[in-house]
């Protein structure tokens, strides 16, 4: 009979007790590392009388956050305003239940909101309406429910458009060769798709951009342009949204002296 010393415990018997090697579960993942080095027991008198016995070497626990893969929307972008968008976000990597928060980001008025709060549902939707048609983004953020971390993971998507119009035209009055300084040039924006718009112009003289012609429902535009390489643009927006600009279209020309 003999006694052999193991892990601060004390055993007796004829052989030492036998140790799996499987991996450990402390309510998370564990990765067991370098398990190659076993740490043979000792006998109480320090003579070694093992008949049988097995060890890891030192590991170590990882703990795995929940990592996002996918933030998906049921519909094709650019989409109407009256269209109901559906977001999915996609997770992986814990163990246990999860919860999803999703925030949107609005370019025309410079801001975050949230969309939905806290939920273990991993999908939330949105139906912007005219008002908020423009250009936004979306974020999800993930975390394991329980855990007081502010977020374990998050993603976000491109800018997407929402908009009613499909299709933007800048027509001049006249032919665009042969301008002299002098002549008059009327620009007209023409937008397709149902809806009530506003239309801004802006021109490069050579030099520098401007604000011709601010957002409002006129869609003509007048301008004698200098003697250089000029640019009109024309910016539209639903009307009663505050998207800097939904569409644009431009045209260069070039002005004699």
């Amino acid at each position: 009979m003999f006694e052999t010393v193991m892990s601060n415990r004390v055993y007796q018997g004829s052989a030492c007790p036998r140790l799996s090697n499987t991996v450990v579960t402390f309510g998370t993942t564990a990765t067991i590392k370098n398990a190659t080095s076993p740490m043979p027991p000792r006998a109480a008198s320090g003579i070694h009388h093992e008949r049988d016995w097995s060890g890891t070497g030192i590991f170590t626990v990882v703990s795995t956050s929940p990592k996002l893969t996918g933030l998906v929307s049921n519909v094709p972008f650019p989409a109407s305003p009256a269209t109901t968008q559906t977001w999915t976000a996609v997770a992986s990597g814990s163990v246990g239940t999860l919860e999803y928060k999703f925030l949107r980001y609005d370019m025309g008025a410079n801001a975050w909101s949230v969309l939905r709060d806290w939920s273990t549902s991993n999908q939330a939707s949105w139906t912007p309406g005219v008002s908020n048609s423009g250009w936004h983004s979306l974020q999800v953020w993930v975390r394991t429910v329980g855990s007081g971390a502010a977020w374990e993971d998050w993603r976000a998507t491109d800018y997407f458009l929402v908009t009613g119009a499909t299709a933007l035209a800048l027509t001049p009055n006249r032919s665009m060769s042969g301008l002299r300084v002098g002549d008059l040039i009327t620009w007209t924006g023409t937008v397709t798709g149902p809806g009530s718009w506003e239309y801004q112009f802006i021109t490069f003289d050579g030099t520098s951009w401007r604000v011709m012609q601010p957002y409002s429902s006129v869609q003509t535009f007048s301008w004698f342009p200098p003697a250089s390489t000029c640019a009109v643009q024309v910016w539209i927006r639903a009307a009663g949204s505050h998207a800097y600009w939904e569409l644009y279209q431009a045209a260069s020309f070039v002005v004699n002296p």
